[in-house]
């Protein structure tokens, strides 16, 4: 089935995955009378003292970013990542055409960046309807536009043995986004790290490459990516390294194939022909050979 017919399953992790490049900025502090909330409004204090502020503020993360500490994080169904300690917890129901999505959200902020994960848990068997290729391309599509954003680069990834799609787009307001997308069985895991245009920052890079899904967590959609798209898959490690060999390419069978041991020929027991007297002998099976994986 094409993603035509299921185009609603982009709804609620477009939606998630849009905010991770156009939410405000929120921090919690606490004073002596209570709780405050400061709201960065993004570059749009153009007054000398706003200015001002600004300037102090980005020294003072500079000199904090190279102390930024990630701390391992568990979500909702047992998958873990890397992220600021304490992250904000939300929960979500979407309601769409295919039924009820539940997602899970955990946001961060530290001084290198946002941090943000998703965990989107669909009907039963409604990934499996789309070919993964197909619901990657149209996520990415959808998430750039929430965002109103423009793409930048785009790869296959793969991790723990599951599809993925990561993705980097500019803002409106000067900001990356760098998403990695995996595919469950009917579930969709997301990170987003947002961050200044320009060089990914090293936590944020050590955040995306630290997801490891759940043991036994089974593969989303009909397939792996087509490599007929050209592009091809890396498997990412906990630094968010490439660990991928150049033959390594989603969703295809090894370039060698794999010959399986030929089965072992079984002796017929000859019978003496009534007629003729002659004996039979039962020809031994074929060697199989096994392209896949």
């Amino acid at each position: 089935m094409t993603l035509r017919k299921q185009w609603w399953l982009v709804i609620p992790l477009a939606a998630a995955l849009g905010c991770a490049g156009s939410q405000q900025s929120q921090q919690k502090v606490t004073k002596a009378g209570g709780n405050s909330t400061l709201i960065d409004e993004g570059p749009a204090s153009a007054s000398p003292q706003g200015a001002g502020a600004a300037a102090a503020g980005a020294a003072g993360a500079a000199g904090q970013a190279a102390n930024a500490q990630l701390v391992p994080f568990q979500g909702a169904n047992g998958f873990t990542v890397l992220m600021p300690p304490n992250p904000e917890l939300d929960q979500r129901t979407q309601e769409t055409p295919g039924g009820q999505v539940q997602v899970h959200i955990a946001q961060a902020q530290d001084a290198s960046g946002k941090y943000m994960t998703t965990l989107s848990e669909f009907p039963k068997g409604s990934l499996s309807k789309v070919k993964s290729k197909d619901l990657l391309d149209s996520l990415q599509q959808a998430t750039v536009q929430s965002m109103g954003g423009t793409l930048v680069k785009s790869q296959d990834v793969q991790a723990g043995g599951l599809a993925g799609r990561e993705f980097t787009a500019t803002d409106p307001q000067g900001r990356e986004v760098t998403a990695r997308v995996f595919l469950g069985d009917s579930r969709v895991y997301t990170l987003a790290g947002t961050y200044p245009q320009g060089q990914m920052p090293g936590s944020i890079q050590q955040f995306l490459g630290s997801f490891e899904p759940p043991a036994g967590v089974a593969v989303g959609g009909s397939g792996m990516p087509d490599p007929t798209g050209g592009s091809a898959a890396a498997d990412v490690n906990s630094s968010g390294a490439d660990t991928s060999t150049a033959g390594s390419v989603s969703g295809t069978s090894s370039d060698s194939a794999s010959t399986a041991p030929a089965a072992p020929q079984k002796k017929s027991k000859k019978k003496a022909s009534r007629s003729t007297g002659s004996t039979s002998t039962a020809s031994s099976p074929a060697d199989t050979v096994s392209g896949s994986r």
